[in-house]
């Protein structure tokens, strides 16, 4: 997780300290940023039918980052490193997305199972009270977990997320 996302990143003492490498120089992120992260290397967690990939970095109430339908949790690589100095930043792909298992198709109702494998994701990492950060699909992922499990969203911000699931 850790070398994929910064290939400068090291595994020392059971935390893993990650060098923000060229690439994050690039987007404008603080070359000096270190971040801290506390499940490194093991970037899976099987949910449900599946193996969702995630980021894990900072310490703090834990921010969840949920990406676009056309993107991964690689469209947040510019902002983990600020994100993490206060917060637990939790970065997923969802299913079928960057490095999660695959899904038989896209059918009525996927953002749906998206909402309900990030309940699940939460409640095996313990976590309630989460703030929410998501773009478009994510967004609306975000609204339906908040709609079906209020007691793992503390706060959400929405960047084009729609109201009708596709």
């Amino acid at each position: 997780m850790c070398k994929e996302l910064c290939p400068a990143g090291r595994f020392t003492g059971g935390r893993s300290q990650v060098t923000i490498g060229l690439h994050h120089r690039r987007t404008g992120a603080d070359p000096g940023a270190v971040l801290a992260t506390p499940r490194c290397p093991m970037p899976y967690l099987t949910v449900r039918d599946y193996r969702m990939y995630y980021e894990d970095h900072g310490t703090g109430d834990p921010l969840v980052l949920l990406h676009s339908g056309l993107a991964t949790s690689a469209q947040w690589v510019p902002f983990i490193p600020v994100y993490a100095r206060r917060y637990r930043v939790l970065a997923t792909d969802r299913r079928a997305y960057g490095r999660s298992d695959p899904r038989p198709g896209f059918a009525a109702g996927y953002l749906q199972e998206d909402a309900s494998d990030l309940a699940t994701f939460l409640d095996l990492l313990g976590i309630t009270g989460a703030r929410v950060l998501g773009h478009s699909d994510g967004g609306t992922v975000a609204l339906l977990l908040a709609a079906a499990r209020p007691d793992l969203v503390r706060s959400m911000v929405l960047v084009a997320a729609h109201t009708h699931a596709e």
